[in-house]
């Protein structure tokens, strides 16, 4: 904001004009009188009070108008003797230059400096970074104290262009140069508060001391792989954020001395992602490090959302194939944590299947990229991840005889391979048909077995088929509108199943022509993180909608639930809009959360959900979670049930099925039902109820509709 220059004051010339007649000619000067007497001595002034020091002014610079938002950037590095230094430039979002003390711009800039040197090996290839930049950390539980990779302290920023938001940093850090070939790495990152929104930007520049072109660098796992998980992947306060920028500081030098664990970054990163399946979790051990102001992280209940098998979920970067080439030992035991080269092994612990292996025996020796029962690639080959598996695919054609009452036919074609499958002659393991509706909101479900009389051939060569259901699964008379079909279906050689994609297809009951149900979430988007999502004992697939076909407003979780004699149970809904909202939450619901399933419970209020979780875009499709909600959307059925059976009737305590009842039926209205999924506290529930008419009118989106004071996507920060 330009300040306003305060205009002069203009005064006028006074003129007096004498009335009468003209004076007459000047006479001459006449001689000066003598000096007269001196007057009396005046009165001796007071000591006045000193004034106050003054502001600091802005150096008669002019403030400059600016906007949210903060770019950063470095350029110009240098290592010089033992001084570093590095020019850079900050700017809001719109790029209009910032001062980063704040005085001619809104919101000040602070910028934190990390230097590093990318080791090489024989091969000239980087093998990990070395920080200059280091600090002391002393544990107050063990007492031991490590030297740790840190940002610069005692570091001078020089002003080279206000004008251009232009700066020159020289690090408070002396260097001694590892290596003048090796190359170097500044990593840095910048925040600024505007308008009480904190911004942050991280940036990274390479450049060898010996002022060479840099031709190495250690590009494995980045941002791009994290955020297919991730979202918006960011650590320490959030203000981390590049890949890049943490493997400079998460070293091979750095331990946190609290707990013994490394924090190199290719160690850390295999143990978090693994969390619970580490072997030494899994015998009992935790994995935790201990951070700032002594906060615990405890990863032991981390699952990782696909099979850790997979490598290249995060190795995607320009070096993945180091993970191949050149495996090492630290990186393989920080998920085989377990594993001993030593012999015989220390209790826990197991011999390397190659049996003892001194330090520094190369892996690559007996682990090859591929082509080998040892090689990296084999030994990740789950029965899941194996390329030989057969492949099963299904295609739903057409559905006819659909009306009210009537029993219908369904068309499909099977291909196993990419190649037709006669399933008459060749049948797959599994083959099942699901039907729901209506489609303005599944209420209803019935399934059938495609087997038997009622399959019939249409061109078994290309695979395609006919099956008209029993009439058990007819349609029901009451039906109206549009239903949905879905088709799930495997093979199962051995103990794996190699199932399908789950296709589903609208059909009309009494509508001119099918009408689909809504899309709310999208397959595509659950499988970025999921890989290939598949439940029930991986033979179902395609979360956007089949899975919703069973899991509809009506279900709950009765079939499966605890039944205790003696004892109310709270059944909760599988209705899948508030099921798969608790489960991401998981950890941060205020409420218990847990499903019976096959071998008891399962409780997800351990779940970590790695993206940001008021961010509905990462799952939800086309504004589908802006209210209000589509109409006929249905409310989610809950319950109390309690056993009506004698103690003492039998020899056990599990209620008999017959005689566990429905005490109590708890409606949540469709909009509560989703957004207290959630937002599960009493206080939330119960203002969403307020908000509720008594015939079930909900009002949420008077004030949380689309262009409301407290818009869903406003509240969420999207």
């Amino acid at each position: 904001m330009k300040r306003s220059k305060a205009l002069p004051l203009s005064f006028g010339l006074m003129f007096a004009v004498a009335c009468g007649g003209s004076d007459g000619a000047k006479g001459p000067a006449g001689d000066p009188g003598a000096q007269g007497p001196a007057g009396p001595a005046g009165p001796v002034g007071g000591t006045g009070d000193p004034g106050t020091d003054g502001t600091n002014g802005n150096d008669g610079r002019d403030t400059i108008f600016s906007g949210p938002g903060l770019a950063f950037e470095m350029m110009n590095a240098s290592l010089t003797g033992t001084t570093a230094t590095v020019e850079f430039t900050v700017a809001d979002g719109d790029g209009t230059p910032l001062d980063v003390d704040g005085r001619y711009t809104e919101g000040a800039v602070s910028v934190s400096f990390v230097l590093a040197a990318l080791e090489e090996d024989a091969d000239g290839e980087g093998v990990a970074y070395h920080a200059y930049t280091t600090r002391e950390q002393t544990s107050p539980i063990t007492m031991e104290t490590a030297e740790q990779a840190s940002t610069d302290s005692g570091g001078t920023v020089e002003v080279l262009s206000i004008e251009e938001g232009r700066y020159r940093y020289t690090f408070g850090t002396p260097v001694s140069v590892m290596d003048e070939g090796w190359t170097h790495t500044i990593a840095a990152y910048a925040t600024r508060t505007f308008e009480e929104v904190r911004y942050v930007a991280n940036h990274e520049l390479n450049f060898r001391p010996d002022g060479a072109a840099v031709t190495v660098t250690r590009d494995i796992a980045n941002d791009d792989a994290c955020a297919s998980c991730h979202d918006d992947l960011s650590a320490h306060g959030g203000s981390r954020r590049d890949v890049l920028l943490c493997q400079t500081c998460h070293t091979p030098d750095t331990v946190d001395p609290d707990t013994g664990n490394t924090v190199d970054w290719k160690v850390m990163i295999h143990k978090i992602h693994r969390g619970a399946s580490l072997p030494s979790v899994e015998a009992g051990g935790t994995y935790e490090i201990i951070g700032f102001r002594q906060s615990s992280h405890d990863y032991s209940d981390v699952h990782f959302p696909q099979l850790i098998e997979r490598c290249e979920v995060c190795h995607t970067g320009e070096d993945a194939d180091r993970a191949l080439t050149a495996p090492a030992r630290d990186a393989c035991l920080s998920c085989h944590d377990t594993t001993s080269f030593v012999d015989p092994p220390p209790a826990g612990m197991v011999l390397h299947g190659g049996g003892a292996q001194p330090d520094g025996a190369p892996c690559n020796v007996c682990h090859a990229p591929t082509g080998s029962i040892a090689g990296v690639t084999e030994s990740h080959l789950t029965a899941l991840l194996d390329p030989a598996n057969p492949s099963v695919g299904l295609e739903l054609m057409s559905v006819s005889n659909s009306g009210p009452g009537m029993t219908p036919t369904v068309r499909f074609r099977v291909t196993v391979d990419d190649m037709p499958r006669d399933i008459i002659a060749n049948p797959l393991d599994t083959l099942r048909l699901t039907f729901t509706g209506p489609n303005t909101d599944f209420a209803t479900t019935w399934q059938a077995t495609v087997a038997g009389g009622g399959l019939a051939a249409v061109d078994a060569a290309d695979g395609v088929f006919d099956f008209t259901v029993g009439a058990a699964q007819a349609v029901p008379v009451g039906a109206s509108g549009s239903y949905t079909v879905g088709m799930e279906g495997y093979l199962r050689p051995g103990s794996d199943r190699f199932a399908a994609f789950s296709p589903v297809m609208p059909f009309a009951v009494t509508d001119a022509a099918a009408v689909p149900r809504r899309t709310v979430v999208s397959s595509d988007k659950c499988n970025a993180c999921h890989y290939d999502l598949a439940l029930h004992g991986g033979q179902r697939k395609n979360p956007g909608v089949y899975c919703a076909t069973c899991h509809n407003a009506n279900l709950t979780n009765a079939g499966r639930s605890p039944k205790p004699e003696g004892e109310d149970i709270y059944v909760n809904t599988t209705d899948f809009k508030r099921m798969i909202h608790k489960i991401h939450a998981g950890e941060n619901l205020t409420q218990p959360y847990a499903l019976g399933g096959f071998g008891g419970p399962i409780d997800f209020g351990h779940v970590r959900y790695p993206a940001t979780l008021s961010n509905c875009d990462v799952c939800h499709v086309d504004d589908s979670h802006q209210l209000p909600v589509a109409a006929g959307v249905l409310p989610s059925i809950e319950e109390v049930r309690t056993c009506l059976e004698a103690p003492g009737a039998d020899t056990n305590d599990t209620c008999d099925s017959a005689m566990w009842v429905v005490t109590s039926t708890i409606v949540l209205q469709p909009e509560t039902s989703a957004c207290t999924s959630c937002h599960d506290s009493p206080a939330a529930l119960a203002h969403a109820n307020i908000m509720t008419t008594p015939d079930g009118r909900e009002s949420c989106a008077t004030c949380h509709g689309s262009g409301a004071g407290y818009d869903v996507d406003v509240v969420h920060g999207n």
